[in-house]
């Protein structure tokens, strides 16, 4: 039996009658009309896998044409034809579309959200310093979908010609958050990845250091200077302890057993924030520290900043002493003076994994670190000290 669809023409001699009236207009598709005159179109529909009838309004009759609703509904009914519901499908269209909007910002937010959470503080905190100084302002507000790797070279170049290391860290950032892009459904793959070629990692470049019979004259200029009495002994005392630049500005009072001349570097002020070092402290650089108690001694951190003693001093603080007060720009570096210290171990015979603990570095594959995990503290306590006499003796020379 052939079906009678309503006209224009019908549908405009239709009276209310103060009863909800519905017309078909198509298949599946109806106009609805309500006692108060108001008319909606209406599609009704049995669920192609549940097998329920469904009645969606899909507009408003006067403000949508019947050309525009039955448009919708012949689009619904090929959906439905294929077995697949039509409202489901929409809906499910409708939150690609929102997903295919998602800007670089969002996704690193949900990124922090998830796999940020299992980072060390101290790395996520400079992931995210990154993304907020670096990624950000040049494609942060672009949806990832809109974002073409020509695009992403070009902006990223700038940051890359000014600081290679920054610009590598940058690109490799942004194929990161490419991935996790496809974790999140936003994309398919990520047409971002190449983007780690443009951008290589710069070769390393060892940090200058002087030969050990060269110290003599780096600590006669060091005594020397016009640096300030706590850069001269922050130096002094990295020397000695043969730290990292950010261990030995962070290092606070609290950390310091005089009783058995142990200082402890907690994890998370270790490189890598894996594991705490124990650095065993040398007659020279206990006194350091007493003469730094004149000091500092009520403040939190042993090099306490000048203006701040709530703050320590900044880690460039000694590279900016060697640059400029002291002579050895591109001759040595603060960084320098582990491998200086490293080099005079090696000459004096002293064990390797006693001078590699010396100087916290991790050696061997992981299946040896697993089963070796001595610190060898008590042997370090005997080279710190011949070191730390060495020091000295370059000193009164």
């Amino acid at each position: 039996m052939t079906k009678k669809y309503l006209t224009q023409t019908q549908i405009a001699k239709i009276k209310v009658n103060g009863k909800k009236q519905q017309f078909l207009l198509a298949e599946r598709l109806y106009l609805i009309m309500q006692p108060s005159g108001r008319a909606t179109y209406g599609y009704f529909y049995h669920h192609p896998v549940k097998k329920i009838r469904i009645r969606k309004t899909i507009g408003v009759y006067g403000v949508m044409s019947i050309q525009q609703a039955k448009s919708i509904t012949a689009d619904f009914n090929s959906i439905l034809a294929s077995g697949v519901d039509p409202l489901e499908h929409e809906e499910k269209q409708a939150k690609q579309e929102q997903r295919q909007r998602i800007t670089l910002n969002e996704i690193a937010l949900d990124w922090q959200q998830t796999k940020g959470k299992d980072l060390k503080p101290r790395t996520l905190r400079d992931r995210i310093s990154r993304f907020k100084n670096h990624l950000f302002p040049i494609l942060g507000d672009i949806a990832i979908t809109e974002i073409s790797l020509a695009d992403a070279r070009e902006k990223i170049k700038p940051v890359y010609e000014i600081t290679p290391h920054m610009g590598e860290k940058v690109a490799r950032d942004l194929y990161s958050l490419g991935n996790h892009a496809v974790e999140m459904g936003i994309l398919e793959f990520n047409h971002l990845s190449l983007i780690k070629r443009s951008f290589q990692r710069p070769k390393v470049v060892n940090n200058p250091c002087i030969k050990a019979d060269e110290l003599p004259e780096f600590m006669h200029r060091l005594t020397n200077s016009n640096l300030q009495l706590q850069t001269r002994l922050l130096i002094e005392f990295q020397l000695l302890t043969m730290v990292r630049a950010k261990e030995i500005v962070t290092a606070e009072w609290a950390d310091i057993d005089f009783n058995s001349a142990c200082w402890t570097i907690p994890a998370d002020k270790m490189k890598g924030g894996k594991k705490a070092h124990d650095v065993p402290l040398s007659r020279q650089a206990l006194a350091i520290l007493a003469e730094m108690q004149q000091h500092t001694a009520n403040k939190k951190y042993i090099f306490a900043h000048r203006a701040d003693g709530n703050r320590h001093t900044s880690s460039g603080t000694a590279t900016a002493a060697f640059k400029r007060s002291l002579g050895y720009k591109g001759i040595m570096t603060p960084h320098g003076l582990r491998a200086l210290a490293r080099t005079y171990l090696g000459t004096q015979g002293v064990n390797f994994e006693v001078a590699e603990a010396c100087l916290a570095h991790s050696y061997g594959n992981a299946v040896s670190r697993t089963y070796n995990r001595t610190t060898y503290f008590f042997q370090r306590q005997a080279v710190m000290q011949q070191w730390g006499d060495f020091v000295e003796q370059c000193k009164k020379a």
